[in-house]
């Protein structure tokens, strides 16, 4: 009979293994977030900073500033002419005036990179511009925009964009993803473990 307990003590601790090895990947998000870095220097416009975003996807700027979770972005004139997008002073893409910010640009978000591809054509301020800030410094709305092979960026108190050549894919950011897991998946994998070391304490004691 103490064999037969053993053997189902065992049978109860392997299925309770197996029930949170269930629960913590159904519930943990196979990519939860990433943080994308970017660096660039160009001959006249030098960027730095980060872009933190769940989603992989090919999109419109517009619909990425629904998607983007967090970003930081410097951009400059060989140090000059400095300014600093973030979701509290600027937006990709957008609305006004019934005209759509960006819609030449896309967006395509992959495990390692977030790249810019626009369609060919003309430059068109509206139409390239891909992040812009919502208020203007010295009546220039600084930007940032993209088209053919050329990475813009409108600068204040410049009243015009400066162009560096790029390729006609660029990649704006870079990183390795991370899977991130929820506070959920935690406690679930930790009330897991604990039950199995009561089990495991339970049946020392009892033989």
């Amino acid at each position: 009979m103490k064999s037969l307990k053993k053997v189902m003590d065992r049978i109860k601790i392997h299925s309770l293994c197996a029930a949170v090895t269930t629960l913590f990947f159904s519930s943990t998000p196979l990519y939860a977030g990433a943080i994308y870095n970017i660096n660039f220097n160009g001959p006249n416009i030098d960027l730095t900073g980060f872009i933190e975003t769940s989603d992989w996807d090919q999109t419109s700027p517009t619909v990425f500033d629904s998607q983007v979770m967090n970003y930081s972005i410097t951009a400059s004139n060989n140090s000059a002419f400095t300014y600093t997008f973030t979701p509290d002073n600027s937006s990709w893409g957008g609305n006004e005036n019934n005209m759509e910010w960006g819609t030449n640009v896309t967006l395509t978000i992959t495990e390692d990179l977030i790249k810019l591809s626009a369609a060919p054509g003309t430059p068109n301020q509206l139409y390239d511009t891909f992040l812009i800030a919502n208020t203007a410094t010295n009546n220039v709305r600084q930007s940032l925009s993209f088209y053919n092979n050329q990475l813009g960026f409108r600068a204040s108190p410049l009243n015009f964009v400066l162009y560096d050549t790029v390729q006609p894919l660029f990649n704006l950011a870079t990183t390795q993803p991370q899977t991130i897991p929820e506070p959920t998946s935690l406690i679930l994998l930790s009330t897991g473990l604990l039950g199995i070391r009561v089990v495991r304490r339970r049946n020392s004691l009892i033989h």
